[in-house]
């Protein structure tokens, strides 16, 4: 089973969400996958992903504090943090919810500890990156810094690379992005997967209430006007948009072959 990194170059691009749909999506293919998150956690000891799904989410933080270093009088320290993960890429069949701020720790962890070498003597499963971003002015650059970053098979074996075009923003026609990517990628394919913005009255509630979408869609009406405390119209057309969404999304993602080899 191979595992999945979703990955943004910032905050509030949709990568929680891309980490969930991919996952719900792995689960509806059949596939029984792991969630972890590589990302900030507050003093509950979770990240946002985790906050959504309780016991489920394996933790792996944003790195090694340097005076923890320090105190252990090992400047190794912050390569040895991510050797966990290295560890349950090895073994395969997870999604990770990987933080803006970690993904440079995290290729410079692989490129120190020679993870292509291991990855291909061990003939571990495939790796697949998905990067999300919105229609943005600066989302081309900021997008092409992590293709390269992905792109460089002596850090990490990739196998496939995604671009999710994050649509809750506004339309990336006017951007050009493929282009430019698809130069910067050289001869390694991209793959393009529109993300549709979703207009699901639920969808600000179960964000502010830190309600996965795997609960969400496992609503009745009426659970869902308990929940969030709403009219059972409201309840109605916000469950049934939610579900169309998700199934427009899981179609766009079964198309670029995202579940395949799962």
């Amino acid at each position: 089973m191979r595992s999945i990194l979703c990955a943004a170059h910032a905050g509030g691009q949709g990568k929680t969400t891309l980490a969930q749909l991919v996952y719900l999506g792995l689960q509806r293919s059949g596939a029984n996958y792991k969630l972890a998150s590589a990302d900030f956690v507050d003093d509950t000891g979770r990240s946002k992903i985790g906050k959504m799904y309780p016991e489920r989410v394996t933790e792996f933080g944003v790195g090694a504090e340097l005076s923890i270093a320090k105190k252990a009088n090992d400047m190794n320290a912050s390569l040895k943090y991510w050797d966990r993960l290295g560890r349950s890429l090895l073994e395969g069949g997870v999604v990770v919810d990987l933080g803006a701020n970690v993904v440079s720790q995290v290729t410079e962890w692989a490129r120190a500890r020679r993870v292509s070498q291991i990855f291909q003597s061990r003939k571990a499963p495939p790796v697949d990156v998905m990067l999300v971003c919105r229609a943005e002015k600066h989302a081309i650059d900021d997008i092409a810094d992590l293709v390269r970053q992905f792109n460089d098979q002596d850090v990490m074996p990739i196998s496939r690379m995604y671009i999710v075009l994050n649509e809750a923003g506004g339309s990336f026609s006017s951007l050009k992005i493929s282009q430019e990517l698809n130069k910067i990628a050289e001869n390694r394919a991209l793959h393009y997967i529109k993300l549709p913005r979703c207009t699901s009255e639920l969808w600000h509630l179960m964000e502010l209430n830190f309600v996965s979408i795997e609960d969400a869609l496992n609503l009745t009406e009426d659970e869902a006007a308990e929940k969030f405390d709403i009219d059972i119209w409201e309840a109605t057309s916000g469950v049934a948009d939610l579900r169309i969404w998700f199934d427009r999304v899981y179609a766009n993602m079964k198309e670029e072959g995202v579940f395949e080899g799962a």
